[in-house]
């Protein structure tokens, strides 16, 4: 044992674990700054000889006790150098989280070793209870300076320092009442740290002290956040606010105010409903250039609020602002660990996270989410309602605002948007906006959108005065309360805009308006699908009955005519939620032919979704065969199928309307399988060669019969069943029922189609169902497969059973065509008419995205200017897929960039990971990979496969798993019955994710 001069061995047994433990938390936390070694030994030793050093400074005791016994440098060096081995081998994430315990357990101790030591030099009670505080406390003072933190002993508002002065009075009575040393110190130190420790598991704060007059408290911008006078910028904000702030953090409301405050937020939810027609005369200007702005969300020098720090356990790399513990490291997709504060009153953001809890800072933006999906609710339902050409414009513009400022949050704090609330009318948002008559003007909408923003705005200012000066809440809110002004201010401008010009400006700004769209090339994409084919040739066939190109182009024009009689105008959008058939396409064709906008939607969506779509693009019609799934007020505009199908029959045909080229025809959405789906906008001119491939690469002409086995909601059968098919005057083959092995086999047998396209996951259960050979006798002459990536085994397996050639395309939802083709393993060449080049010129040997340009490429996403920013590069579309070029000028897939990961160093493509297995196996019909952490954080692969014999299957994967590298080797193999899959059929990955953690990782 280290014997100190005046200090019994108890002391001295004190002081060196103290002095350990100290040692441990200034170690961590220099590790979590990722200092080099030199500076974790430096911040260790400040920490852990910090306070003791002040103490004998303070008490003029020379020399210093690590001076006097180098022993304790080589015992900090030791213990240095053993923890920086055991956390590299361990892949040990440290975290504040893990810094406070042995911080606790120092606290303890030094206080009352320090007061016993100033008891010892006969200091009075008081000194000496004040001289063990200096010695708990400094250390860490210095550490948090030398890592350039706040000090937490003062800024954490969890007791710290009155921690060590309640020990080292505990220390000082337990001495005056005649308990020895050893006692006395073992009494101080345990309440000491128990109090400390106490405060860290219960989470309690002290009140924070706050002078008077602060400006917040009145509900006014302080001009203190980081968007105040100095940076205020325009950002796109929403129209809406809750009518009562929350309770301060940390302050237990009474049931009666708790009921209150329910009462405002569900009058919050209510305001922005929209389901009464208005009428509305007069017309308004359009809104400003900084109105209709895209927000790209701000840089780190322009955004440098740091709500919470994260370090990826997989790569080590740190990530600042939000980045919840559910979330992935951006860079790599490893599991995030906590190591700065989250803003979180009580406990740190990892621990509210795992206990179910929401930290304020996320219920901020949970708040501003709310916000922002209640103010383009509200725009949408004034667009679809008022009468006004321009005034509809100018909401409809503020609605895009809304979704691309939701876009930026997300963005910005790595937080999904969440699902719309419900809704309810407008006399609820008249009152809640301060508007104490009906509405008769245009002017009194934008007046209850600033009386939303002035809610708003006044909300977050209240919150901000009820959180924790300088706290990471605090700064959020201020933030969102400046960029509530601003939009505030945006709105005023509108508003003096359509004062000054009501009626004067919209004669010539209509003018212009139509000048400019009769300048522009002009067609009509539906127009153009139906013409020059011969009138009595098939155009469709469905459950037994035909549809001819006479008769389809009737009634095409005859929807078109009564959906303009509905009051539908040119760039108005049409939902077809429907199952395939006659209806479907007449709707959809229709609404293009009337120069509206045709959106076809999954009618098996789920309501979430559903109402996400509906607030993102404010039908004006939706045919749908029930209107009981479509929430108010949209529910008033849906049509039924059957009563739609006999107005169409009694309506006048309408000549088609012609549109610019570059005029929206049509949107497609992405399959959303990372998240909440993407409306992709195409245009007219995309008609003109919507055919091209289909002729020159499958040969398809008048006469072939189309099957698609997907819906045509989707990008793939839409483009080359209904779209490419039409351009060529084939015959389209649809089926109601929702597609199944035994379904796709039956229809293939009943209608004998000339070329088939499917996807991968359905091929694989044709030959699990030995219906290949049938598909052949049937009379197809082609497969197609798409949607998701066709393994060699898989294609090896369907042409020795079938006898049939399979092409394996690809392409996206924002090129509509496959772009590129496989006719054999050796890879995928370009798609006549499609231009294929490396992102990255410089890739020779390394998987590359690409960039694609092609004659009906999407002119973009509708409400999504990053994502756009990101996808549509140079005049091409750069999806996120990885490419590799091989010998003969084809190229490979190598999965998307989230699906080459590290695992031990060492680069690992999941893709071609599960073909491997799954083709080795033998024993497996279906298999895919994913990378999740273990429970050290480390990143490993888990595979999924489906099998008929689960555990012949396991055991030939476990033979195929010992022949591959260590790091290539599955951890955990999970046997699951059925893959997730969205509804287009591509495989949901992170569904998986979910699962393996739902069955706790076990192989």
């Amino acid at each position: 044992m280290i014997a100190l001069p005046s200090l019994s061995l108890a002391q001295s047994v004190v002081e060196v674990v103290a002095t350990v433990a100290f040692a441990l938390s200034g170690l961590i936390e220099a590790a979590r700054k990722r200092l080099d070694a030199v500076g974790v030994v430096v911040v260790a030793g400040l920490t852990a000889f910090g306070g003791g050093t002040l103490r004998d400074v303070l008490l003029d005791r020379r020399p210093f006790f690590w001076v006097q016994h180098a022993v304790w440098l080589w015992l900090l060096l030791a213990l240095c150098i053993a923890a920086m081995l055991f956390m590299r081998a361990r892949h040990f994430a440290p975290t504040e989280r893990a810094m406070q315990w042995p911080d606790a357990l120092g606290l303890g101790l030094f206080c009352a070793g320090g007061t016993q030591v100033a008891l010892a030099a006969n200091l009075p009670a008081l000194a000496a209870v004040l001289m063990g505080m200096v010695t708990a406390v400094f250390g860490g003072v210095l550490r948090d300076i030398v890592c350039n933190e706040v000090p937490r002993a003062f800024s954490d508002h969890r007791p710290y320092a009155l921690c060590a002065f309640a020990g080292g009075w505990v220390t000082v009575l337990a001495t005056r009442f005649g308990a020895g040393d050893e006692a006395a110190l073992v009494a101080g130190a345990a309440a000491a740290s128990a109090l400390r420790a106490a405060a860290l598991w219960t989470g309690y704060r002290l009140p924070a002290w706050r002078p008077g007059g602060d400006e917040d408290r009145r509900g006014r911008c302080s001009g203190r956040c980081s968007a105040g006078p100095r940076q205020t910028r325009p950002v796109t904000r929403s129209a809406c606010a809750r009518s009562a702030p929350p309770a301060p953090v940390g302050v237990r409301v009474p049931p009666v105010a708790r009921a209150a405050q329910r009462l405002n937020q569900v009058k919050f939810i209510a305001v922005f409903g929209y389901q009464n027609a208005v009428t509305l005369g007069t017309a308004v200007g359009r809104p400003s250039r900084r109105a209709g702005r895209a927000h790209p969300g701000p840089s780190d020098e322009e955004h440098p609020t740091m709500l919470c720090q994260w370090q990826c356990a997989g790569c080590g790399e740190g990530s600042v602002g939000f980045a919840f513990p559910w979330g992935r490291c951006p860079k790599c997709g490893g599991v995030l660990v906590q190591c700065g504060n989250a803003g979180a009153p009580g406990a740190d953001g990892a621990a509210a996270a795992a206990a179910g809890a929401e930290t304020p800072a996320l219920a901020a933006v949970r708040t501003a989410f709310e916000i922002e999906l209640g103010g383009r609710a509200f725009y949408q339902r004034a667009a679809v309602d008022c009468a006004d050409p321009a005034l509809r414009e100018l909401f409809r513009r503020f609605a895009v605002m809304e979704g691309e400022h939701m876009e930026a949050l997300a963005r910005r704090y790595r937080v999904d948007v969440p699902d719309p609330p419900p809704l309810a009318s407008l006399q609820t948002a008249v009152v809640f906006a301060g508007i104490d008559r009906l509405i008769g003007d245009p002017s009194d909408l934008l007046r209850i959108a600033i009386g939303f923003e002035q809610r708003a705005a006044a909300t977050f200012a209240a919150s901000a005065a009820a959180a924790i000066p300088g706290s990471a809440e605090q700064r959020l809110y201020e933030e969102l309360n400046a960029e509530e002004r601003e939009h505030e201010r945006m709105l005023d401008a509108e508003l003096s805009r359509w004062q000054a010009r009501a009626g004067a400006a919209r004669p010539a700004a209509g003018a212009a308006a139509a000048a400019a769209a009769v300048a522009a090339p002009q067609l009509n994409g539906a127009e153009l699908l139906l013409a020059g084919h011969d009138a009595a040739s098939i155009a469709i066939e469905c459950d037994g009955k035909r549809m001819s190109y006479g008769e389809l182009r009737d009634r095409v024009a005859r929807a078109g005519a009564l959906w303009r009689q509905r009051g539908l105008r040119p760039g108005d959008r049409v939902a077809v939620k429907l199952p395939d058939g006659f209806d479907w396409v007449v709707a959809w064709l229709g609404a293009i032919w009337a120069g509206g906008v045709a959106v076809g939607v999954n009618p098996r969506i789920p309501a979430p979704e559903w109402q996400f779509i509906l607030e993102e693009a404010g039908f004006d019609v939706i045919v749908a065969e029930s209107a009981e799934d479509t929430p108010p007020p949209w529910n008033a505009r849906v049509s039924l199928v059957d009563e739609a199908r006999a107005a169409v029959s009694a309506t006048p045909p309408l000549p088609a309307v012609p549109m610019p080229e570059e005029a929206p025809a049509f949107w497609v959405h992405s399959s959303g399988t990372s998240g909440k789906p993407k409306a992709v906008v195409h245009t007219h001119r995309c008609v003109r060669e919507i055919g091209r491939i289909s002729a020159e690469r499958f040969g398809i002409a008048p006469g072939d019969r189309l099957f698609a086995s997907s819906r045509l909601f989707f990008a793939y059968p839409l483009t080359n069943l209904l779209l490419a098919g039409l351009r060529l005057g084939a015959t389209l083959v649809l089926d109601a029922q929702w597609p199944t092995a035994k379904g796709v086999a039956a229809t293939v047998a009943r209608m004998r189609p000339t070329v088939l396209f499917s996807v991968p996951s359905l091929y694989r259960d044709l030959l699990n169902e030995s219906a290949a050979g049938a598909i052949a006798a049937a009379g197809v002459r082609l497969c197609v497969s798409a949607g998701e990536a066709l393994p060699a085994q898989l294609r090896r397996r369907w042409v020795s059973a079938s006898g049939l050639p399979i092409i394996d395309g690809y392409g996206a939802s924002e090129t509509l065509v496959l772009v590129m083709q496989a006719a054999d393993e050796r890879g995928f060449l370009p798609s006549p008419g499609v231009e294929i080049r490396a992102l990255d010129e410089s890739a020779r040997d390394t998987p590359t995205r690409l960039l694609v340009r092609c004659a009906t490429l999407a002119s973009g996403y509708y409400d999504r200017p990053i994502a756009q920013a990101e996808s549509f590069r140079e005049g091409a579309f750069c999806p996120a897929d990885l490419w590799q070029r091989t010998e003969g000028g084809f190229w490979q897939f190598a999965g998307r960039e989230d699906s080459l990961v590290k695992i031990r160093g060492r680069w690992v493509n999941l893709v071609e990971l599960a073909e491997k297995l799954t083709a080795q196996a033998g024993a497996v019909n279906d298999g895919a990979a994913v990378c999740v952490p273990d429970a050290d954080g480390v990143d490993a692969v888990a595979y999924f496969y489906v099998a008929a014999d689960a555990e012949r299957a396991r055991a030939a994967l476990e033979q195929v798993a010992a022949t591959l590298p260590p790091y290539q080797r599955p951890r955990w193999l999970h046997a699951v019955d059925s893959f997730p899959r969205g509804p287009t059929g591509k495989l949901l990955r992170r569904k998986l994710v979910e699962l393996h953690r739902q069955q706790g990782g076990q192989r």
